[in-house]
């Protein structure tokens, strides 16, 4: 019973740090702030983390963790190549919009969150890419891996960009993106994959 107790407590704490990086930065949040939000003391966040830094380590591994899951759609053999396409697509960017501060986040070079950035990279180049590659190939027939890489490119940023620059977005469209994604994503697998649909 203790172990499940632990591991609430201490999914409590990650999910309040995950929220407090959410709503004010990763520089505004403090062990006080988390502990309030997570309904917890100072001292049980130490005792389960050791420090600030461990715990956004910790939060940010497990973010990044939750974006690796989303290739696992690619494993999916009841679904069709464009099927995993979007299935992707909408979890991955789904992810981005609840923490939009990943995108910044990953591509800058924290101490904090190096090895977790590494660790994902590496996912990325071994394995990630190479199964969203196979499922474009498959749905598209395209084979030549430097289309296949810009393919990717489009898809990804086409899908990620407007949730990243919403409010802008917004304002000069006139068209709020991140209520739309499923629409977005459904408009833009029409217009690559619309032979395999």
């Amino acid at each position: 019973m203790k172990n499940k107790e632990d591991y609430t407590t201490k999914q409590a704490i990650l999910n309040a740090a995950l929220d407090l990086m959410k709503d004010e930065g990763i520089k505004r949040v403090t062990i006080r702030k988390i502990a309030k939000i997570a309904g917890v003391n100072v001292a049980l966040i130490n005792y389960y983390f050791g420090s600030k830094e461990n715990l956004i380590s910790e939060a940010i591994q497990s973010l990044l963790t939750s974006l690796k899951d989303t290739f696992t759609i690619f494993d999916d053999p009841s679904l069709t190549s464009t099927e995993q396409i979007k299935g992707f697509l909408l979890q991955y960017a789904r992810i981005f919009q609840q923490y939009p501060f990943i995108a910044h986040m990953v591509i800058q070079e924290n101490p904090l969150i190096f090895k977790s950035q590494m660790e994902y990279f590496d996912f990325l180049n071994a394995i990630g890419m190479k199964k969203f590659k196979n499922a474009i190939s498959e749905a598209s027939g395209e084979k030549d891996p430097k289309r296949l890489t810009i393919m990717m490119s489009h898809l990804i940023g086409a899908t990620l960009l407007p949730n990243l620059i919403d409010p802008i977005y917004e304002y000069v469209t006139g068209y709020p993106f991140s209520n739309n994604i499923e629409t977005q994503v459904d408009i833009l697998i029409q217009q690559y994959f619309s032979k395999s649909c």
